[in-house]
């Protein structure tokens, strides 16, 4: 922007200006400390034939060429105000298009608490729902049989891994969205969200899709197949004959996020991640605690809070996390979104 002079009268300089824009040079104007109008041109380019007309201007100013002028410089500039609001509000609508949500994340969310409310919190075991998404649904009189070919033995895999023999892969992961009570589903939403989030925003939908499902798999297959006296899951009979597996609950995929992202955090400042120090203490002081045996020779949740923790399941998700968060392949993505 140069200045190419001044104008003693500023409703003459407005009127200039205004004679400037319809010829296609954009131009302003300030008042000096003197009270007269400087005349600022936009473009460089213009300069030279901007002073050449604000000589013609001093030298006759009231042309009526300059004053008739005016509505034709009220309409363009009224066109170009309009015509910047829309690419003003096309720039907001591309952003908001590109501005990356949690889709996976809150989408797990809503399954979960969908199939909590729908089991009543795992106290409605008889419904399609929960014997669809457990670890083991064997339907009487196949459950009868299956029983009796394990010899009774509840730590027999053929009877641990019914339905997965049956080709119902599915258990592997469906059990992570069944949850036993509402303070249980509160706390691992709330955890999933926020590690979950990160990940998801950082690493893609697929990549964050894998680790849970993947880690989901791993930890329920570890807790249902180790046995009894180590406090493995094993199922049990409903009253019409189902054989079915209580094991319900995000933990073990939640503990695999948390270990990603912890050793993400530490291990990979790029990604960057952070964890609070809150949170770690929590997740790991719960870890310890779910571990403890009580007096009477239960796990003090048991005897304290009156369930059982899936420990295997917990422990397990967390090191495939912490393997996962290690893997070369997480470095690759070298574009860092925004979260």
């Amino acid at each position: 922007m140069r200045l190419i002079g001044e104008i003693d009268h500023p409703k003459q300089a407005e009127t200039f200006i205004a004679w400037l824009i319809t010829a296609g040079m954009p131009a302003k104007v300030d008042v000096s400390k003197e009270g007269k109008a400087e005349i600022w041109i936009h473009e460089e380019d213009h300069l030279s034939q901007a002073v050449k007309e604000l000589a013609e201007f001093k030298a006759n100013p009231n042309d009526p060429k300059y004053s008739q002028a005016v509505p034709e410089a009220i309409r363009l500039v009224r066109e170009l105000e309009k015509k910047q609001k829309q690419i003003q509000k096309k720039i907001i609508i591309g952003h908001q298009k590109l501005a990356p949500k949690p889709q996976v994340t809150v989408a797990l969310i809503v399954i979960s608490v969908l199939a909590s409310l729908f089991t009543n919190f795992g106290d409605d075991r008889n419904s399609d729902l929960f014997k669809i998404l457990s670890f083991n649904g064997v339907a009487a009189p196949e459950s009868f049989r299956v029983f009796s070919e394990a010899g009774g033995n509840k730590d027999d895999l053929s009877y641990r891994l019914a339905s997965l023999g049956q080709g119902q892969v599915w258990r592997l992961v469906t059990p992570i969205f069944l949850h036993l009570s509402p303070s249980h589903l509160l706390f691992n939403m709330l955890m999933l969200f926020q590690l979950g989030k990160m990940i998801e925003l950082r690493y893609g939908q697929w990549r964050f899709l894998i680790l849970v499902v993947v880690s989901a798999a791993i930890s329920n297959l570890v807790q249902c197949t180790v046995p009894s006296q180590f406090e493995g899951s094993y199922p049990g009979f409903l009253e019409d004959g189902t054989l079915i597996n209580g094991l319900g609950g995000f933990s073990g995929a939640l503990y695999a996020l948390f270990g990603f992202v912890w050793v993400q955090s530490v291990f990979q400042p790029k990604s960057r991640f952070f964890l609070a120090q809150s949170t770690i203490f929590i997740l790991v002081a719960w870890l310890i605690f779910c571990m403890i045996p009580g007096p009477d020779g239960k796990k003090l949740t048991e005897t304290v809070l009156g369930f059982e923790a899936a420990n295997w399941a917990h422990a397990i998700g967390l090191a495939v996390g912490i393997a996962a968060g290690f893997l070369p392949l997480w470095e690759k993505r070298d574009r860092v979104r925004e979260f």
